[in-house]
């Protein structure tokens, strides 16, 4: 009993981190995409050079839109990069401190097993 209280413990642990990591990792992910193709996307739009009937095709051939009408073909991106851009600036310690609790908690659970 004692064996299979110290391996719970560790495995929630670093299930619990691993689930922390996993969900940063993702939101800075999209973040980072995000923020490389809607200044392509806006350039495009803005690009005299481009025939406007192209506008729609280059724009689409970079990524597929969630709505329709220019700005508003993407209002779902750039929505979603306004609320990642908050989130992915106050992220890292916030992170941090959590992992350090959950790691410090099984610490804890596994000395209190020698009590």
């Amino acid at each position: 009993m004692f064996t299979l209280s110290i391996v719970l413990t560790i495995s929630g642990a670093v299930a619990a981190v691993t689930g922390l990591y996993w969900g940063a990792l993702r939101t800075l992910r999209r973040y980072r995409e995000l923020d490389d193709l809607l200044p392509k996307l806006q350039a495009i739009l803005v690009d005299p050079a481009i025939p406007a009937e192209e506008h729609d095709a280059r724009r689409h051939a970079l990524l597929d839109p969630s709505g329709t009408w220019g700005h508003v073909e993407y209002v779902m991106e750039y929505s979603e990069f306004a609320v990642l851009s908050m989130v992915a600036k106050n992220l890292k310690w916030p992170a941090l401190l959590t992992a350090t609790g959950i790691v410090l908690g099984a610490a804890a659970s596994i000395v209190s097993l020698w009590a």
